[in-house]
């Protein structure tokens, strides 16, 4: 009777002592850049991969900083970089195809600064989107693309996930 006892003891403490993992992914809802990658050569190697859309910010003059994630938008955005150009998804869609070009800002002008830029080419209009900043987390998880200009455009943020 006593082992019984302990036995059953033994199986309540086992059971209570269980946890349970879930195995979803938190989405990501913050990606710090931090310190950033300040040599082109580098920036255009560690690019290369897909990253997903965190966050969208934009503030201006007079405004309001507002915010727009996937959760808030109810749409997902990647963007996948390859050696010379980059496809758009969204909602696991393909959108576009670009070629890109990872510069200093103020390349190929007399004022060059020490900030990287990109510079984006839309073959099927035969046109470039202005250069937009590039800031690339040093551990190389963390991309943002500078797009507010004159008060105009927003601040896109991605993780890695490939």
């Amino acid at each position: 009777m006593r082992t019984l006892k302990l036995f059953i003891l033994g199986q309540i403490v086992i059971l209570y002592s269980c946890t349970y993992n879930s195995t979803v992914p938190t989405p990501v809802t913050d990606c710090s850049v931090g310190s950033i990658v300040e040599l082109k050569e580098t920036a255009k190697v560690k690019i290369i991969g897909k990253w997903d859309w965190v966050k969208t910010t934009y503030s201006g003059r007079g405004m309001v900083t507002t915010t727009q994630t996937p959760t808030t938008t109810n749409y997902n955005m990647s963007y996948e970089f390859k050696k010379n150009n980059v496809r758009i998804f969204i909602n696991g869609r393909p959108t576009d195809e670009l070629t890109y070009d990872i510069m200093y800002f103020g390349e190929g002008t007399n004022t060059v600064d020490d900030v990287l830029a990109i510079k984006f080419f839309n073959p099927k209009t035969n046109s470039y989107s202005q250069s937009t900043l590039l800031f690339l987390s040093t551990s190389f998880n963390c991309l943002t693309l500078i797009n507010s200009h004159s008060d105009a455009g927003g601040d896109l943020t991605f993780s890695r996930t490939e």
